[in-house]
């Protein structure tokens, strides 16, 4: 399955660890590889452990991954990541 969109956030707890453009989801139910274009970070937050992918879906409801490990380089964001939550 891919999925794709146009902004997401790379969250930890409650907090926003990184702001993202456009993303691709390629994977299944239990997880794939994510990847985005980082448009602003929090370097403190992105630190921190428990951060997941939040993207919107729908109206009012968002899809969210937990990540399992990731890499930011030069504004792109590659990350693995498990079953939707």
């Amino acid at each position: 399955m891919t999925m794709t969109g146009a902004e997401g956030e790379l969250k930890q707890a409650y907090f926003r660890a990184a702001t993202l453009g456009a993303w691709s989801f390629t994977g299944d139910r239990a997880g794939g590889t994510f990847t985005a274009h980082v448009l602003a970070t929090d370097t403190f937050r992105l630190e921190q452990p428990g951060l997941s992918v939040v993207v919107p879906y729908g109206t009012h409801g968002a899809l969210r991954w937990p990540i399992l490990a990731m890499h930011i380089a030069n504004g792109s964001l590659t990350a693995t990541v498990g079953a939707r939550e």
